[in-house]
């Protein structure tokens, strides 16, 4: 029961999309905020699902963790499509040979400005979760991220079709051999 009711004020804190740990209906086409959006709360959800079944949380402090992350979900997926850019900006200056010192300096010190917004989200995130969970669990919930991020990792790695040895899902089956 207090699964349920969990799982209750999660779908109406978030808008779910049907079948979200599939990636299988992710469009291929239109635009790619649109797809990136779509990805983002996928991953989030994913996130989300394994926080309740981890900490067992009941609807108080399901409401306010997810309150919490919500805040810096936000916040950090606004730095990392700001560090997309600025990675795009270093790629572009790399390959132009006129560049200037002063550009490149300029682009190199941006990336890493973006980068250190993004540890500090997650510094005020992990601050913020204090108040909700006991120094344990934040340690299993900080261990569980890490954990989170490689599943991400490989489930990213194996839907590329342009993965080095060709053998993602999304290659085609030439490249799959």
């Amino acid at each position: 029961m207090k699964k349920l009711l969990t799982l209750i004020v999660l779908m109406t804190s978030f808008i779910l999309p049907s079948n979200l740990l599939s990636f299988d209906d992710m469009p291929q086409g239109g635009e790619p905020g649109n797809r990136r959006e779509k990805l983002r709360e996928k991953l989030e959800t994913m996130r989300n699902w394994k926080i309740i079944d981890e900490f067992n949380l009941d609807d108080a402090k399901a409401k306010k963790v997810f309150t919490i992350l919500k805040e810096t979900d936000d916040e950090r997926a606004k730095l990392l499509q700001k560090r997309q850019e600025s990675n795009k900006k270093l790629k572009e200056i790399s390959s132009n040979i006129n560049a200037s010192e002063a550009e490149i300096n300029s682009a190199i010190q941006e990336s890493l400005n973006v980068n250190v917004d993004i540890a500090k989200i997650r510094q005020k995130e992990i601050n913020n979760l204090k108040t909700v969970f006991s120094p344990k669990e934040l340690i299993r919930y900080m261990m569980l991220q890490e954990q989170l991020m490689r599943e991400i990792g490989q489930m990213m790695k194996n839907k590329m079709p342009d993965r080095p040895d060709g053998q993602g899902e999304g290659a085609s089956p030439e490249r799959r051999r």
